[in-house]
């Protein structure tokens, strides 16, 4: 049968559809690291519950140890209600973390409650949307740190907060960038003593008065430099 005008144009406008749709659900792909092959590689796909995880969409929930062996961006990396007590994110050949936050709110969330995610390798956080993101304690006695000896990049601006008091943020390495750093609700950030932020050209800006900030570097300058406020 000899195909139509029309039905020539509705076949280019669903093929035209499907190009468009395949983008968006690419968007949506929501994956866990289970370890599942053994190897605590990241680039390893039978570690992964739904496919290796780097794009600006891709949420990450983590439920083992993972050693970051390519650089890496992901929209989210999450710990949920059910999740391990401890979870250690290290790299291998400089390889980055790059978070973006892009379609969530909360682009570090911690959801179980007595449970510590260590970042031993560099963390950019980079958001191309015009929001403001969150680094989240969702429960009680939650410790985020970020490991001496590497940084925390802010090229957006990032705030933590947390639904009770008896939770820490470790700051231990650099903190670099240019974006602010917000601490809100019932944040305690402690800063240990390798801690560096010579090279940090944003503000720590407290937005909220139930916030406690432990400042133990080691030289002096290296809290907050002249300049800086």
């Amino acid at each position: 049968m000899i195909p139509t005008i029309k039905s020539l144009v509705l076949k280019k406008i669903f093929l035209f559809l499907g190009s468009l749709l395949i983008p968006i659900l690419g968007f949506s792909q929501i994956t866990t690291f289970n370890n599942g092959g053994g190897d605590n590689l990241w680039s390893n796909n039978a570690n992964w519950s739904n496919g290796i995880a780097n794009g600006d969409y891709v949420k990450v929930t983590l439920n083992a140890d993972a050693i970051l062996d390519m650089s890496a961006t992901v929209s989210q990396i999450k710990i949920a209600g059910s999740g391990p007590s401890s979870v250690v994110i290290t790299n291998q050949s400089e390889s980055k973390l790059t978070i973006t936050g892009n379609g969530v709110t909360q682009p570090i969330q911690i959801n179980k409650n007595t449970t510590a995610l260590t970042f031993d390798l560099p963390v950019i956080f980079d958001s191309s949307e015009d929001a403001l993101e969150t680094m989240r304690f969702n429960s009680g006695n939650i410790v985020i740190t970020f490991g001496a000896g590497h940084s925390l990049t802010l090229k957006d601006k990032l705030l933590v907060t947390a639904v009770n008091n008896n939770n820490t943020l470790n700051i231990n390495g650099s903190l670099l960038g240019s974006a602010n750093l917000n601490l809100g609700s019932k944040c305690n950030v402690f800063f240990g003593p390798e801690s560096n932020n010579s090279s940090y050209t944003g503000s720590i800006r407290l937005t909220a008065v139930d916030v406690e900030i432990t400042a133990n570097t080691s030289n002096n300058g290296t809290f907050i430099k002249s300049g800086a406020s």
